[in-house]
């Protein structure tokens, strides 16, 4: 599947001039006019970026809304802001970058260029591999048994015998394969669907984390091939503008 951005502006000629430019990094673009139908997409649709313009009404709030909606929890958050204290606000709420307005269109490039970069590399370590793994998961006071079904550096999936709701904080114990001891993890549950859920990790025990990156790294052979995204890096680009 391809990169997925969200653009919440209401100002036609910044849309216009940033979805071309995503569009030429091999980044597809939606867009909508203000924040009641951008909540409504990231409650339900996964995105690698997020573009909003805080100046919108609830727009600096849609920061947070971002770091809060499950499954866009990792998701590069650009801003754009009028005021030297909203760009301060909204680096605070969880912002990666931040474009003054009027926006600096050579600024906009760079800014971009080091973006993509990043969600390259997040899209990179997000790669799960399949995996059976037994595990026990404890929610809400139950203890529950359960089988990792894939797992990667940012979360794994499992399967379990009952439902657990999105937003839940789970704390998961397991095994893989050639360590023996038991590795944990928090997280969030992001994505639920019949007896599987999906998991994104809020903390990891740096020994736990050791262990499944050096596990990754002896079995998942995708993760050192490349990703595709757009025009080749000697092609010029357009950047829309």
């Amino acid at each position: 599947m391809g990169f997925q951005a969200l653009i919440a502006s209401g100002e036609d000629a910044l849309v216009q001039r940033f979805s071309a430019a995503l569009n030429d990094i091999g980044v597809a673009v939606e867009a909508v006019p203000n924040c009641t139908p951008a909540i409504s997409l990231l409650n339900r649709r996964q995105f690698e970026a997020v573009l909003l313009d805080c100046d919108l009404d609830g727009g600096m709030d849609l920061v947070e809304t971002v770091r809060q909606a499950p499954g866009n929890q990792r998701a590069l958050v650009l801003a754009f802001a009028s005021a030297n204290e909203a760009a301060r606000m909204a680096t605070q709420r969880g912002a990666n970058f931040v474009l003054g307005k009027p926006i600096n269109w050579e600024v906009a490039k760079r800014t971009l260029r080091a973006a993509h970069t990043m969600i390259i590399r997040e899209r990179r370590r997000s790669i799960r591999e399949k995996v059976k793994f037994p595990a026990t998961v404890n929610f809400e006071r139950q203890t529950i048994r359960g089988t990792v079904s894939d797992i990667s550096e940012g979360g794994l999936a499992v399967r379990v015998p009952v439902a657990i709701p999105l937003g839940s904080q789970v704390d998961i114990q397991f095994k893989v394969s050639t360590v023996s001891e038991v590795l944990s993890c928090s997280g969030t549950v992001a994505w639920a669907k019949s007896d599987l859920v999906g998991v994104e990790f809020s903390f990891v025990p740096p020994a736990s984390a050791r262990a499944i990156v050096k596990w990754l790294m002896c079995h998942s052979p995708r993760r050192f091939e490349p990703l595709r995204s757009g025009p080749p890096a000697n092609q010029a680009l357009n950047w829309g503008f």
